[in-house]
């Protein structure tokens, strides 16, 4: 049998180089990928089918929004021209009836009524004249207590503040010294040859202040000539009033607690500023909450926050024992001071050369009521010196007298040492408290931090936007 014959009618010989069309395949697993296939391009038509809803769905809403708004916005400002033309209007009708009123004596009825004032929790507090005010008092009270309420004290000024002191005890010293030279001479006794009495204490006291040269040198004269044997008793007398006055005023206590007094305060006006502040602020903070201003009820709260925190610092610990110390300095200062006064007062009276009408008492050596702030009672150095002062009241005659208040001086001398050594003990109790005070950079940086948050508290309170009355 042929080749032709096997291949049959339907079966048409094969010619090479000839094309034919591709057969499909129609395996199962080719007709499962086309389906697959379809499948898959339906899904894909069908998300970006979604897609496109949805980019069109909010380009919709965005369009109503942006309607919205601008739809808010036209109604707030029709508004706003509605209330100020109904506020001008009404202004004009009050200027009106106020002529109408002046000419005719009459009181004509009002047409347009006054203006409703808009809720505050469409306007915000920004816009609220009242709060303004508020946060600006608040603001400014809270920063004015911080930058006020520093009371560091410096190295150097504590140095001074020691120089000056310690010059101040060598002054009244040499005053004690030459109330003790002018005893001596009108007692007849000699005294050391080519001395000037309360030379080396003043030379110290220089030597530790020397802005007081006016005075030192001064009294360092007057001391000289009196003790000078060629002068008489009168010109003696007063040049020992001079020099012993002299010598007290050369460093005044004032000028010694000058150096720290402005520094060291209770801050009683920064506490002040600072309630005010605190006051004006929790105002503020309830406008802000019926306001509906949240972001501003959370920045106020931690601004009076701050506020409450700077009252430990302005009255805190470090501050109060600072200022006790320097008042027991004060204090001590204070009786050293009254005694150099009183050995200087009696010894005027025993002289004569004193101008006070108490001198002339019969009771002035044994009353109390003619002594200086000195309390005798349980210190045996000031009783011992009462009893000095009794012994020249007892005496007779002027050699006694004269005798006696050698004396006095002596025991005053002798008091006066003793009350020294607690006078310096306070001293250095008060330099310690004020050198351990807190800086101010703590009160300053909380003042200015809650000024801060309370402008900011204000100006982010706008009122909901979009909202009208």
């Amino acid at each position: 049998m042929s080749d032709e014959d096997e291949r049959g009618p339907e079966r048409p010989m094969l010619i090479l180089g000839q094309d034919y069309p591709d057969v499909e395949d129609t395996t199962p697993e080719e007709l499962r990928r086309q389906e697959q296939r379809a499948r898959e391009e339906i899904e894909r038509k069908r998300r970006e089918a979604q897609e496109e809803i949805e980019r069109k769905r909010r380009e919709a809403e965005r369009e109503i929004a942006e309607l919205e708004k601008q739809k808010a916005r036209e109604l707030r400002e029709r508004e706003r021209e509605l209330e100020q033309t109904q506020k001008k209007l009404y202004d004009r009708e009050t200027k009106l009836l106020r002529k109408a009123r002046a000419t005719s004596g009459q009181k004509p009825a009002r047409v347009v009524q006054r203006p409703p004032s808009r809720p505050l929790r469409y306007t915000g507090l920004r816009s609220h004249g009242f709060a303004v005010l508020l946060a600006f008092l608040a603001a400014g009270g809270i920063v004015l207590g911080g930058l006020t309420g520093g009371s560091s004290i410096g190295e150097e000024t504590l140095a001074e503040v020691d120089s000056l002191d310690q010059a101040r005890v060598h002054y009244l010293r040499a005053a004690l010294e030459i109330d003790e030279a002018m005893a001596a001479r009108m007692a007849g006794e000699p005294g050391a040859a080519g001395s000037v009495p309360g030379s080396s204490s003043i030379e110290e006291a220089l030597a530790l202040a020397s802005e007081s040269d006016y005075y030192g040198s001064r009294t360092l004269e007057q001391a000289e000539g009196m003790v000078d044997e060629s002068i008489g008793t009168v010109r003696s007398l007063t040049l020992w009033e001079e020099a012993s006055t002299g010598a007290t005023y050369a460093v005044a206590a004032y000028e010694v607690e000058d150096l720290y007094e402005d520094d060291l305060t209770w801050s009683v006006g920064s506490i002040v500023w600072v309630s005010i502040g605190l006051a004006a602020l929790l105002a503020l903070i309830v406008m802000a909450v019926l306001a509906r201003s949240w972001v501003s009820v959370a920045l106020l709260v931690l601004g009076a926050g701050l506020a409450i925190s700077l009252y430990p610092v302005l009255a805190g610990g470090p501050t109060r024992t600072a200022i006790e110390a320097a008042e027991n300095h004060r204090a001590a200062d204070d009786v050293v001071d009254d005694i150099v006064d009183q050995v200087h007062d009696d010894l005027t009276v025993v002289y004569g050369t004193s101008r006070s009408s108490l001198s002339r008492r019969a009771d002035y050596w044994d009353t109390e009521a003619y002594y200086y702030s000195l309390e005798p009672e349980g210190d045996p150095h000031l009783t011992a010196y009462f009893e000095a002062r009794e012994a020249v009241g007892e005496a007779e005659g002027e050699e006694e007298n004269y005798a006696a208040a050698i004396g006095l001086v002596a025991a005053g001398r002798e008091a006066f040492e003793a009350h020294v050594s607690g006078l310096e003990q306070a001293r250095g109790e008060m330099l310690r408290a004020m050198d351990d005070l807190p800086s101010p950079v703590l009160p300053t940086m909380l003042g200015l931090g809650g000024g801060v948050l309370v402008v900011a508290g204000l100006l982010l309170s706008r009122g909901p936007r979009g909202r009208s009355s």
